[in-house]
């Protein structure tokens, strides 16, 4: 049975794209089907951070161990790999197209972005983006990891296996 890829992609890799690559995980295997994805996470511009200090926290709180994270950055091999390219914030897809995929036909950009939402608009809840806590108070920053929980988990219960 093949694997469906998914990405999910914020700017450093540090703070909101982990949090949801390990939560969809972990939901994906309560849920029995974590052997029908591979779920991963990348930065824009990643590759050079660890995982920030509240994103950590956080994913320990819930039980979860992130200590074999290593932020990284994407490339246009890295996403070609991917059934699905899921993203933070919407300005994310036009970045991806204009760095990676100026070059191609419309026809083959119109088929790279299909494969492109935001966490929010995968989630059903619009076309919104999540917010970059990086540098935000603690409270702040919880509540936007709140967010990307809350996302994780009905995305995980709207997937079909």
């Amino acid at each position: 049975m093949k694997k469906t890829k998914i990405t999910i992609l914020c700017v450093g890799n540090i703070c909101r794209s982990p949090v949801g690559e390990y939560l969809l995980r972990e939901y994906a295997k309560e849920r029995g089907f974590s052997q029908s994805i591979i779920i991963d996470s990348a930065g824009l511009h990643g590759g050079f951070l660890e995982l920030a200090k509240d994103s950590r926290d956080y994913l320990k709180e819930k039980g979860i161990d992130p200590s074999d994270f290593k932020s990284k950055g994407i490339s246009r091999k890295y996403l070609d790999q991917f059934d699905n390219i899921w993203v933070m914030a919407n300005w994310h897809k036009k970045f991806i197209i204009d760095h990676y995929y100026a070059e191609l036909p419309r026809k083959e950009r119109r088929k790279i972005k299909s494969k492109m939402k935001t966490l929010v608009e995968v989630s059903g809840e619009g076309s919104g983006d999540v917010t970059d806590p990086y540098g935000l108070p603690s409270n702040e920053y919880l509540q936007i990891l709140k967010q990307i929980d809350r996302l994780s988990k009905k995305i995980i219960d709207q997937l079909k296996f």
